[in-house]
């Protein structure tokens, strides 16, 4: 059994899509969608696991914060 990412309800382990909300359950909870491809990146990863996209970006002063 897992946990959906969405909602929470739990679901057999090879259930791709929840059967209470339809969320994809093969993605992990607090993912965002990649700046480039929008395949979903795990939080705290700098870069997509599917293209290679950086996450972040650099400001003039020289610090990195999440692309958006």
């Amino acid at each position: 059994m897992k946990a959906c990412p969405k909602c929470g309800t739990m679901n057999a382990a090879n259930i791709k899509f929840c059967g209470n909300c339809g969320a994809d359950t093969t993605v992990a909870a607090g993912s965002k969608p990649c700046i480039k491809c929008g395949k979903p990146v795990p939080p705290g990863l700098k870069f997509c696991g599917e293209c290679g996209a950086a996450q972040t970006r650099k400001c003039p002063d020289g610090h990195e914060v999440p692309a958006t």
